[in-house]
């Protein structure tokens, strides 16, 4: 085998001083390749973050959204994390059973736990499997739909979490 035919698509040829020499690949070596693309493939997957201990409903109400721009809530009284809760046009159950429906139609969504009229999912992101928690309690009193939804790990979701929050609202009011 010749240096020209060592490895036909990654090939560089040495430098003029090193012409007679034996010289490895300096671009393309395997082993080091396959050790960071696995690196890379289990850097990714720690993106997902570790579910939160403070979720779920407290006093009657979802917990609150941080400081962080990454959550979106019915219940928020800033504008950059508020989005208006559903109110119900029918009974609770169709409304309820809609909803889990349209969670589980969802890609990469995941239903986690759900407790009478609560429910909280996961949605994890494609590329970087980014784990979002996404919660609903519907209060049968005021017949309305609350939703919380946040990044577990990160500032910024260039907001992810109120597009699908605006598109599950949009499939249930329709």
């Amino acid at each position: 085998m010749t240096k020209k035919t060592f490895n036909r698509f990654f090939y560089v040829a040495p430098p003029f001083f090193l012409e007679n020499r034996r010289v490895s690949n300096p671009i393309f070596n395997k082993s080091k390749f396959q050790l960071g693309f696995l690196a890379l493939i289990f850097g990714l997957s720690a993106c997902s973050g570790d579910r939160p201990e403070k979720l779920g409903v407290v006093d009657g109400k979802l917990i609150s959204c941080p400081d962080t721009p990454n959550c979106i809530s019915s219940l928020a009284d800033d504008p950059k994390h508020h989005l208006p809760p559903l109110k119900l046009s029918e009974p609770a159950i169709q409304v309820w059973n809609r909803l889990k429906a349209v969670v589980s139609s969802q890609k990469r969504s995941k239903i986690i736990t759900e407790k009478g009229y609560y429910l909280h999912a996961e949605f994890t992101s494609l590329v970087f499997r980014f784990v979002d928690d996404v919660e609903f309690l519907l209060d049968e009193k005021s017949a309305t739909l609350h939703f919380r939804s946040a990044s577990r790990i990160g500032r910024s979701d260039l907001g992810a979490n109120r597009k699908r929050m605006e598109k599950i609202l949009s499939e249930l009011g329709s």
